[in-house]
């Protein structure tokens, strides 16, 4: 990312101690924008509500759960994805566009990925599909919103990445800097 998408690690820091409402009173506050924009719809819910606020920078893909990839067995091996996750600045946050309709039948996170995203320097997941595993996800002390919990992966394959993903309503681009 160029360096304009920087923030310094003491504001990042600081962020993290208010809460996103706060954030969003500051936002109107100072007219930064409209106000019926910038933020996700109430499909997408928290699922850790007792977990501290989470700040970070978008590493955005699309996946498809319904539909079985076009190779493999299972699914397609996208280390190139987990690659380009590296180039958006940290901390990071995966935010994943469920293309299926309705969205959500199968969860691409569970607690493997979640432990690989952890490692990438990732704090969190953003989904308007689904996740799955919550209470060893809960242990790994990382952070979910989503559109629902599901048991199955389904086909959770990813599409795409490095894009514009929509979630929720909220428009996404790599880098964003998300509360």
């Amino acid at each position: 990312m160029e360096s304009e998408h920087l923030i310094d690690k003491d504001v990042l820091h600081a962020l993290e101690k208010i809460d996103t409402c706060m954030v969003s009173n500051a936002i109107e506050i100072f007219d930064v924008r409209l106000r019926n924009t910038g933020f996700a719809d109430a499909s997408i819910r928290c699922m850790f509500e007792d977990f501290p606020p989470m700040v970070g920078f978008a590493a955005t893909a699309r996946i498809r759960t319904g539909d079985a990839p076009i190779s493999g067995r299972i699914y397609h091996e996208r280390s190139d994805w987990w690659k380009s996750i590296l180039e958006i600045p940290a901390p990071r946050i995966v935010v994943l566009e469920d293309m299926d309709k309705p969205p959500g039948l199968g969860a691409f996170l569970g607690d493997m990925h979640a432990a690989i995203l952890k490692a990438l320097g990732c704090v969190g997941y953003v989904t308007d599909g689904a996740v799955r595993e919550l209470p060893s996800i809960r242990e790994q002390g990382f952070q979910l919103f989503a559109g629902n919990v599901a048991v199955s992966h389904a086909y959770a394959h990813i599409l795409d990445f490095g894009a514009k993903v929509k979630v929720g309503g909220l428009e996404v681009s790599p880098g964003d800097l998300l509360h």
